[in-house]
Formats: C-alpha cells, structure tokens, sequence
C-alpha cells in the first residue's frame, strides 16, 4: 500500500469511529502511524483527505456494479442490494458516504464534493440503464435510480446503527419490488 492510500484507509476508520466532524488530521496521523507533517506532503488538509476518500468510494462503487454485471440484464442490474446480498465493501462504502454526507449540512465543500460523487455514480448507473432500455423516459429512469438509491442508503444507514428489524419476508418483498419497478421500464 502507498503512502497516501495508508493514510486514506486510517481516514476512513476514523471518519466510521468518530465521525467527519470529530476526525482531525493527527488523529489520522496517528492511526496511519505516521507524523502530521508526512500527511501534508501528500494532502493539503482534512478536507483534500475526504475529497479523495469520497473520489476512491465512487470508483470503488462504479466498480462494483461493473464486475457484478449489476447494470445488465433486465432486472438484475441491481443484484448489488437484492436478497441482502450487499459485500462489506460495498456497505463500507455507502456507510463512508452516509457519515461523509452528514458533515454536507455544515460545510458547503464538503456538500459539494457528496453532490458531485452522487452525480457521477448517478449518472454512471443512468447511461448503463439508457443503453439496456431505450424506449424508456429519462424522467422515469432517474426517478427510479432516485428511489433505489434511498432504499439502499435506508438499509444501510439502519443495518450500521443496529436498527435493521428485517424479518422473513423483507428480502423478498424488495426483490419482488426490484423486478416490479424494473417491468415497468
């Protein structure tokens, strides 16, 4: 591992165990075992640190739903979520962003850099799901993606703070809702 990815991966066990708000960088330093000033070699500041973090989940993330086929195929392109199949990576880095994002409502860079990767994975997902349906409406696939996406963050968010109170028939009924909002397009 690289210098900067060693000191991306002590930020981001930060960032799960205390929060955006509550990491600062010689916390970060001292996670990567490493001296503060090491760190400025490489990153400008905290924030250059969470602009690099969110840019890997993004990757990370496009990744992932290329080598899983996820965008292909008629309804399975979200296999990523479906049947509580999602791998600790993936959950990792949507629960990176959720605590990333919960720092958007007091800092307007950091609002910026959240915006900015929510785009581009939404809009990575949109021009693989144009191609498989041509016939469908933009308007319809966005709202789609929109509504995948909130359903996605929800589980995570509540499976991350222990709230997650899924019996028998929740993984089913979200497959079946899944192929449902998929026929229609």
């Amino acid at each position: 591992m690289n210098r900067a990815d060693q000191i991306l991966s002590a930020a981001k066990t930060c960032v799960m165990q205390k929060g955006f708000h509550n990491t600062t960088v010689q916390e970060i330093a001292v996670m990567a075992g490493i001296s503060t000033g090491l760190i400025y070699r490489y990153f400008k500041g905290k924030s250059d640190i969470i602009e690099a973090l969110v840019n890997k989940v993004v990757q990370r993330l496009q990744q992932k739903m290329k080598a899983d086929s996820v965008l292909e195929g008629d309804s399975a392109w979200l296999t990523l979520f479906a049947g509580d199949t999602v791998n600790a990576d993936t959950r990792d880095s949507i629960a990176l962003m959720l605590a990333i994002s919960a720092e958007a409502s007091r800092n307007a860079h950091v609002q910026h850099i959240i915006h900015r990767a929510h785009l581009t994975l939404q809009d990575y997902a949109f021009s693989h799901f144009r191609a498989l349906n041509a016939n469908a409406k933009d308007s319809e696939i966005r709202t789609r993606l929109y509504i995948f996406s909130l359903i996605i963050d929800g589980v995570i968010m509540r499976k991350n703070v222990n709230i997650a109170q899924h019996n028998a028939a929740f993984w089913p009924l979200v497959d079946d809702l899944i192929r449902q909002m998929n026929s229609g397009v």
